[in-house]
C-alpha cells in the first residue's frame, strides 16, 4: 500500500488519478485498460480515494446525503485493514461526518462529528459510488463527488483549502507498483517497512511474530538492523515469499470450495492471516470487508477443460429468476493476467444489467464471452475477449460482490454444450442485500507466478511413505501411498485432480489438490497435499506448511505387514 500511496501522491494537484496527500481525488468516468496504478478496478462506481496522515491531528470527513444511492467508504489503514466502512449497507444514505483520528490522540470533537479510530497514523479513503455511465448519471453522482470534504480538524468550519503536494523526483512514476515491490530484495523491504512502523504500529496480536523477526534485526519502532540478516537471503526471502503467497488458494483457512468455486472469506479484516492478507494485496488491493464484497473464483470451464480465448465461444447462462440478488449492482468484467481491464475494440470492459441485457424466449439471460461479436441481436449481452489460447490455469473466473452474502447463497457451475456455464443459486435466504460482480480473467497467471501445472503427481513421489521405519508396518497412523492419480493415508482415500509445482528456496514444492471420499459414499470432500523434496530422498508431507512432516520411504517402496 505504502508504494501505492507515494506514486498515487506525488503530484502538485489533483489529475485524473492521481493527487497529492490530504486532496480527495473524485474519478470523474470509469477507469480504462491504460489504469495501472491499482489492481482490480471495477468499472461499476467512480471513486473518491485520498491518503491522509492522522498522526498529527485528526482529519474530518463530511460525506453528503446521497439520495438513496448505493456507496460506500471504507477507510483502510497502513496495513490494509479496513477499520470503518460509511456507507448504504451501515449508516445509510443521509449526510453524515466522521472524524479520523491516530492511534494515540485523545480530545474532544465538535458536535456531530463521530470518531473513527485508525490503527495507523496512515489512511487510506477507497470510497465507490454506483453510476450507470449514463451522461445524466455521471453528472448526478459528480455533483454528489463534488460535496464531499476531507479537512483537518483544526480547519473544520472555516474555509479551507489543501495545499499543493511537493513532488519527489527519486520516485518512480513510470514502473507499476507491482513490479517496484516486486523488485525489491528482503533488505530494501525490511528497511522500508520498519521505517514505516514508526508512525504505523503493528497490532497487539502480532506480537509473537516480530519476537520472532527481532532475531533478523526487524523491530517495530526502530531501524532495520541489516546486520543481523544474512546477506545471502536478501534474493531468496522473496522468492520463497511469493511462491508461498500464491499458493494460499490452496491451503489457506480463509479460503472455501463451493461448487467448483474458491471463495475467500476473510477479505478485509485479516487478524494474524498475514498470508492471506499478502495474497489480497498482490491481486486485489484495497478488498472490500467480507461483508462487502465477495470474490469467488472459478479455475476451469464446468467440464474441467482449459479455458481458451483462440478456439472457444463461452456462454454464462443464469436461467429465469436466478440473476445474483442485487440491491446495488453486479458485473462481469475481464482483467488481464495483472488484474487490469483487457483492451478491446468496443471498450467494454464490463458488463451488467446496466447493459440492458437481452433476455432468451423462456426469460432466462446469457452472457458471452468471445473475441467476435456474436451478432447485432445479441451484443448487448457480449463482453469481448482476447483473441489468444489461454490454459485454464491462466484463466480466472472471479466473482466479487458489494454488500455480500451470508453464503447461503451459492453458484453452481454446470456443463452444457457450446461452452455453456449455467450459474444458479441456492440457498434459503440472504442476511443482506448481494451486489455481485463476476471477473472472467484471461490471463498468463502461472507463467508471471513461475508455477507449472500437472496432470498427477511426478513419477519420482511414487510408492509408500512413513514419518518412520516401523510406521511402515502395522501402526496407529497408516503409512502414505502416492501415485499418479492417487493418494491414500492419515486422510483417507483420494483422486488427484492436478498438481502446482512452485520454484521454493530449496527446490520445486507440489500441491497436490484432491478429491477424497467421505464416510458416506456419496460425499466427497476437497483436501489439499504438499510435497516438499528433502535430502537423501526424503519428502515432507502434509495439508499446510505449518503441518510438514518428514517421510520416507519405506523398504520395496510398499507397506509391510
Amino acid at each position: 500500500m505504502e508504494m501505492t500511496r507515494r506514486v498515487v501522491t506525488n503530484v502538485p494537484a489533483v489529475a485524473g488519478t492521481r493527487g497529492p496527500m490530504g486532496h480527495i481525488i473524485n474519478l470523474r468516468q470509469y477507469p480504462d485498460a491504460t489504469f495501472r496504478d491499482v489492481t482490480a478496478r471495477n468499472a461499476d462506481t467512480l471513486y473518491n480515494t485520498a491518503f491522509f496522515d492522522v498522526g498529527n491531528e485528526p482529519w474530518v470527513l463530511s460525506i453528503p446525503d446521497m439520495q438513496g444511492r448505493y456507496y460506500l467508504m471504507p477507510l483502510l489503514d497502513g496495513w490494509t485493514y479496513v477499520f470503518a466502512v460509511p456507507g448504504k449497507r451501515t449508516t445509510g444514505t443521509g449526510a453524515q461526518t466522521y472524524a479520523i483520528t491516530g492511534p494515540g490522540w485523545s480530545g474532544s470533537l465538535p458536535t456531530g462529528v463521530k470518531e473513527l479510530k485508525s490503527p495507523t497514523s496512515i489512511v487510506w479513503l477507497l470510497g465507490r459510488i454506483y453510476c450507470t455511465g449514463t451522461p445524466e448519471d455521471y453528472a448526478a453522482v459528480h455533483a454528489l463527488q463534488d460535496q464531499f470534504k476531507l479537512v483537518p480538524l483544526s480547519a473544520y468550519g472555516k474555509a479551507y483549502a489543501p495545499p499543493p503536494g511537493r513532488v519527489d523526483p527519486a520516485i518512480d512514476m513510470k514502473t507499476a507498483v507491482r513490479d517496484q515491490v516486486n523488485q525489491m530484495d528482503a533488505r530494501e523491504y525490511f528497511t522500508l517497512l520498519a521505517g514505516l512502523m514508526k508512525a504505523n504500529p503493528p497490532a497487539a496480536a502480532d506480537a509473537p511474530e516480530f519476537a520472532k523477526f527481532a532475531r533478523i534485526g526487524l523491530v517495530a519502532g526502530k531501524d532495520f538492523d541489516a546486520s543481523k540478516f544474512d546477506p545471502d537471503f536478501a534474493k531468496r526471502v522473496p522468492q520463497v515469499a511469493f511462491s508461498r503467497i500464491l499458493l494460499q488458494t490452496k491451503v489457506n483457512k480463509a479460503y472455501r470450495h463451493i461448487n467448483g468455486w474458491l471463495y475467500d472469506t476473510q477479505t478485509g479484516v485479516y487478524g494474524t492471516n498475514y498470508l492471506n492478507r499478502a495474497l489480497v494485496t498482490a491481486i486485489g488491493l484495497g478488498a472490500n470487508r467480507s461483508q462487502d464484497a465477495v470474490y469467488p473464483t472459478s479455475l476451469k470451464d464446468p467440464d474441467g477443460k482449459d479455458y481458451n480465448g483462440a478456439a472457444h465461444k463461452y456462454v454464462i447462462h443464469f436461467p429465469k429468476g436466478q440473476l445474483p440478488p442485487a440491491q446495488g449492482f453486479w458485473s462481469v468484467t475481464m482483467y488481464d493476467a495483472n488484474y487490469f481491464f483487457v483492451a478491446n475494440p468496443i471498450n467494454r470492459y464490463s458488463i451488467s444489467a446496466r447493459q440492458n441485457l437481452k433476455p432468451n424466449a423462456d426469460g432466462s439471460i446469457d452472457l458471452y464471452i468471445q473475441n467476435q461479436s456474436p451478432g447485432a441481436d445479441k451484443e448487448s449481452n457480449w463482453l469481448p475477449a482476447p483473441s489468444r489460447q489461454v490454459r485454464s490455469d491462466d484463466a480466472d473466473v472471479l466473482a466479487t460482490g458489494e454488500n455480500a452474502i451470508d453464503h447461503q447463497w451459492h453458484m453452481v457451475a454446470t456443463a452444457g454444450k457450446e461452452d455453456r456455464i449455467s450459474l444458479t443459486g441456492s440457498g434459503r435466504h440472504m442476511r443482506s442485500p448481494l451486489v455481485l460482480a463476476f471477473f472472467v480473467l484471461w490471463s498468463q497467471v502461472v507463467a508471471d507466478a513461475r508455477e507449472i501445472r500437472r496432470d498427477a503427481i511426478p513419477e519420482a513421489f511414487h510408492g509408500t511413505w512413513a514419518t518412520s521405519t516401523d510406521a511402515c508396518k502395522d501402526g496407529a497412523k497408516p503409512p502414505t501411498v502416492l501415485s499418479a492419480k492417487a493418494y491414500a493415508g492419515p486422510v483417507g482415500s483420494c483422486e488427484v485432480d492436478y498438481v502446482t509445482e512452485i520454484p521454493g528456496r530449496g527446490g520445486a514444492i507440489y500441491s497436490a489438490r484432491m478429491h477424497c471420499r467421505g464416510a458416506q459414499p456419496q460425499t466427497r470432500t476437497l483436501a489439499n497435499l504438499i510435497i516438499r523434496p528433502g535430502d537423501d530422498g526424503q519428502i515432507s508431507l502434509g495439508p499446510t506448511f505449518e503441518s510438514l512432516a518428514v517421510h520416507r520411504r519405506c523398504p520395496g517402496g510398499q507397506a509391510t505387514k
